[in-house]
Formats: structure tokens, C-alpha cells, sequence
């Protein structure tokens, strides 16, 4: 378990970390600017990470002590006047598709050239393939001292046959739910300390915290994505969601209508399946199973990671190729050939739902 002073120090990189993540937008920098000139001073934008960083508990305890008492407390009422009816037309016609064309226009013909979308280049980035079959690309920016990772691992659901339906969601739901070194709730622990987050599915992951950061949010990523545990305990309560989210999808018209539309386009294509899976197979996945599957496709020759932010590209290169050399390539086998024919006619299909 993490400590007092560990839990202080995950605390305030946290409260940096939402700082700096507030900066990556430039209308959410504007944003910032503006509010902070009008209530304060913009010199103070200069020196509160590091007043951040000089907080201790002490400091912590004197101020909630002087300031959450019941005699300091307000209570705001917000209520509807006679130009809400009003308010709301304007609100409308600024959401309007011709106001919002307007908007984009205007934001694109002021917006700085060096901070515009359009002028966003991959040129610069850099592909490297390992010897186990793992591609990484590289693109570093130093704006902000914040990195970002995305493992991708391709193909997953093609590997899914009808037999095995549902199984790449079932595997998606347990792929947050610990290794074989660390429990989830460990997992948890790491990246909340670094103010970070971390994402998993059976797509892969993801990862976004502060530059400094980066290597310990890789070995985070890469051990989830490479040693996935599958722990029997959770496997039954995940598989419980996946059926209520399969009886919610089943009754629902609009999910129902476009998962039938799908199975008449794609056929026995695994499009054509629910994503979510079929109900008896769903009930009768194994941990075994959900190991066996995770092995044939999570190999490095079948994922691509990429690495956007502030860092250098030769560290971070040799910190992967170090967290990945065990990783061995796989032989993936061969995606199914399913011929999609096209429609020789117009089909209309109506389902019937007394319920």
C-alpha cells in the first residue's frame, strides 16, 4: 500500500497533471488566459506550479481549518427569469449547423498558422521495427511536457470465429483486471500516483500522463497488454455484464434493427456478427479459452505502438525494446476468407416486437 507521503506527492503530480492536460487545447489555453486576467494577475500563472509543488499537509489543514466552517458557507439560487424563453432561441440558432460553420471559419482564419490543425505534419515521426515483430513510430512534440501512448493490436475481432462469439469482448472486459505480478488494484495505484491515465480493451491501450512519467506508464501498459492474468474471480461478475449488456442490446428496437442490418450486409463476415457476442457461447467461456485466444493475437508482429509528446525518441525506443524483449512473435493464423456478396436486390426486412 502506498504511504502518506507517496499518497501526498500522487496527489499533487495529479493536480499538475490536470494543469498541464487544461493546455493542449488552444481555445481551452485562451480559455485559461482570459479567466485568470480577469480575476487575478497573469504573473500568477507563472509561479503556481511551483507554489503546487511547495504545498504541504500543514498548509492543507491551516487553510481548511480557516475557511470550511458553516459560517463561511453560500448557497447560490439560479432561477428562470422571463428572458429564458429567449435565451433559449439564441442558444439554438448558435448550435444551428449554419452558425457553427460560421464559427469554424472564423477560428480557423484567426487561429495562429504554427498552432492550426491543418498545419499538423507526421513527417517528422519515426518507424522502428524490433526484432520480435513490434512497430513503434515515434513523434515527439515538446509543447507540453506531456506524453501520450497507443498500443494497437490489429485485427482482433477478424481472429473471433462463430464458435468463439463474444469472446474478444469478454477479453476486452478482464484485460484491466490485474497480471500475473500485479493485481488491478495495483495497476490503479501506479497511475493515480503519476496523475495519469490508462486505458485497456481488446484493441489494445492507452496511456496519457506527464512526460516524466512515460517510461513507468509504458511498463504499465505493455506488462497489462503482454501478461494479462484473466483472474477466475472476476471472469463470472464481468461475464454477468456482458449477458445484461446482450438482453439490454436484444431490446432495444434501434440496436436491434441495426444489428440485423449488418448480419443481412456482411453475412457470415464477422461484421455481420453482434459485437457483444451470442448468449451460449458467451455462458460457457473459459479462462483457458480467454488465455488461449489472448496468445494468438497479442503478439508484437500483430501490434503497433505509438508515441506522441514530449520526450526523446532514442530513450524511448530502447525503454520499450527492454520492456518487450521477452515478448516472442507469434504466427497468427491466417484471416478467414469470407466472401461479402452484394445484394441482388432491394431486401426489407420487418421484425416484429409485440413486447
Amino acid at each position: 500500500a502506498l504511504g502518506v507521503g507517496a499518497l501526498q506527492r500522487g496527489r499533487r503530480r495529479t493536480t499538475l497533471a490536470e494543469d498541464l492536460f487544461q493546455h493542449e487545447s488552444v481555445h481551452d489555453l485562451a480559455d485559461m488566459l482570459a479567466r485568470v486576467a480577469m480575476l487575478d494577475d497573469l504573473d500568477y500563472l507563472k509561479g503556481w506550479q511551483k507554489a503546487v509543488v511547495a504545498v504541504t499537509s500543514d498548509d492543507l489543514k491551516r487553510v481548511a481549518k480557516k475557511y470550511f466552517v458553516d459560517t463561511k458557507g453560500i448557497v447560490i439560487y439560479s432561477l428562470p427569469g422571463g428572458e429564458l424563453e429567449k435565451d433559449k432561441e439564441k442558444e439554438k440558432q448558435a448550435r444551428s449547423p449554419r452558425a457553427s460553420a460560421g464559427t469554424r471559419l472564423m477560428r480557423n482564419k484567426d487561429e495562429p498558422k504554427e498552432m492550426s490543425g491543418s498545419n499538423f505534419s507526421l513527417s517528422k515521426a519515426k518507424t522502428v521495427s524490433l526484432p520480435n515483430g513490434l512497430k513503434i513510430i515515434l513523434l515527439e512534440n515538446a509543447r507540453l511536457p506531456i506524453a501520450y501512448a497507443r498500443a494497437e493490436v490489429r485485427n482482433v475481432r477478424m481472429y473471433e470465429s462463430a464458435k468463439q462469439s463474444g469472446i474478444a469482448e469478454l477479453l476486452s472486459d478482464m484485460m484491466a483486471e490485474g497480471t500475473r505480478t500485479r493485481t488491478a488494484e495495483q495497476i490503479s495505484e501506479a497511475i493515480e500516483t503519476t496523475g495519469g491515465s490508462m486505458t485497456l480493451s481488446s484493441d489494445g491501450g492507452a496511456i496519457k500522463l506527464l512526460s516524466p512519467d512515460l517510461e513507468t506508464g509504458l511498463g504499465l501498459m505493455l506488462d497489462s497488454l503482454m501478461h494479462a492474468d484473466f483472474p477466475e474471480k472476476e471472469l463470472e461478475s464481468k461475464r454477468d455484464l456482458l449477458l445484461s449488456s446482450i438482453d439490454e442490446q436484444d431490446s432495444n428496437p434501434r440496436a436491434k434493427a441495426l444489428q440485423t442490418f449488418k448480419s443481412l450486409v456482411y453475412g457470415k463476415h464477422p461484421f455481420g456478427r453482434s459485437k457483444l457476442g451470442n448468449p451460449k457461447v458467451v455462458e460457457k467461456i473459459t479462462r483457458a479459452e480467454l488465455q488461449a485466444f489472448h496468445r494468438k493475437v497479442f503478439v508484437p508482429n500483430n501490434t503497433v505502438i505509438a508515441v506522441v509528446g514530449d520526450f526523446d525518441s532514442a530513450k524511448v525506443e530502447k525503454a520499450i525494446a527492454a520492456k518487450t524483449a521477452d515478448w516472442k512473435s507469434g504466427n497468427l493464423p491466417k484471416l478467414p476468407k469470407i466472401e461479402v456478396a452484394l445484394p441482388a436486390k432491394l431486401t426489407e426486412k420487418i421484425i416484429s416486437d409485440p413486447g
